[in-house]
């Protein structure tokens, strides 16, 4: 046969071929979808971790080691994070954000939960963690309440911001949770909570398109959330074990006690620094998926 017939045949070929692709593809968005992601992911690997030679955020860790070297069991007494806070200002901290919920009273020493709202309160520079439930009824209906820190601390004053997380369909983290709307009130996120703290309680303004805090505007993904531009792998920021913020001279963790805090003060580890608290370790079951994946449940917030 001609080399033009052959020539004519391969072309109705790969045309067949293709279009049979782009119908398949289009037919399953979910496949698209997926695809869209983890290009997604693959682009942050190629692009690598971030380099930061002098962060102005530090992320304490509830980590292994923490759990190894302080004998009490968790949930640790509210005693211990009255000392973290005191500690954290000594050591000249800018902001202190708790990545952990504090809803429930300490039900072994009641008095210790208002101690430790006091020590926020007069720290000033203190942030907590609540969150907001949704649960599905019948006849597809929604309900969404607030769970909010314990009522000592709403008391004293002391900012918090929800520490929701939106996860997409193969479970990972890649998107940034803003905030969420109930009626007529917007519940800010944590990380967005501290932005307004740092630029003296600035206003917020929740719009379709973007979140604006202050001067800041914040691009959206979706009505609600904004894309995650990771830093890096886990410890990209500057980590400390949390029983090495809590080991000071006034502090006796045992065997391993080495009061090393006392020469973060001299070092200036925390000076200046935006301080965020939270779990490290998979027993605490806050350890997310992620493009550089397993990274430590704290550091979605960055």
């Amino acid at each position: 046969m001609p080399k033009k017939y052959w020539r004519k045949a391969w072309v109705v070929v790969w045309v067949t071929l293709l279009a049979g692709i782009f119908t398949f593809l289009f037919s399953n968005l979910k496949v698209l979808h997926n695809f869209e992601l983890k290009s997604l992911d693959w682009r942050f690997k190629m692009r690598g971790k971030v380099s930061l030679s002098d962060s102005s955020i530090v992320i304490v860790s509830l980590d292994d080691q923490t759990f190894s070297s302080i004998s009490a069991k968790w949930p640790y007494p509210r005693s211990y994070f009255t000392k973290i806070i005191r500690n954290l200002n000594e050591a000249g901290a800018r902001l202190i954000v708790f990545d952990l919920e504090f809803t429930e009273p300490y039900t072994q020493d009641l008095s210790q939960d208002s101690v430790l709202a006091r020590a926020a309160r007069r720290a000033g520079n203190v942030i907590f963690a609540g969150k907001v439930v949704t649960e599905f009824g019948a006849n597809n209906t929604i309900n969404q309440y607030v769970i909010k820190p314990m009522p000592e601390l709403v008391r004293s004053g002391v900012p918090w911001g929800v520490v929701n997380i939106i996860e997409d369909s193969d479970g990972f983290l890649r998107r940034y949770l803003l905030g969420i709307q109930i009626r007529q009130k917007f519940y800010p996120a944590l990380a967005v909570r501290a932005l307004q703290e740092l630029n003296g309680d600035a206003p917020l303004q929740n719009n379709p398109r973007d979140l604006r805090v202050g001067k800041y505007v914040i691009e959206k993904m979706t009505p609600s959330t904004m894309l995650i531009n990771y830093v890096g792998p886990a410890k990209s920021f500057p980590t400390y074990s949390f029983v090495n913020v809590i080991d000071d001279s006034e502090f006796n963790i045992g065997e391993e006690d080495t009061d090393i805090f006392e020469m973060h003060k001299i070092w200036g580890t925390f000076k200046n620094k935006i301080v965020f608290i939270g779990a490290g370790a998979e027993e605490l079951q806050d350890v997310k998926l992620t493009p550089f994946y397993d990274y430590e449940g704290v550091k979605r917030k960055m």
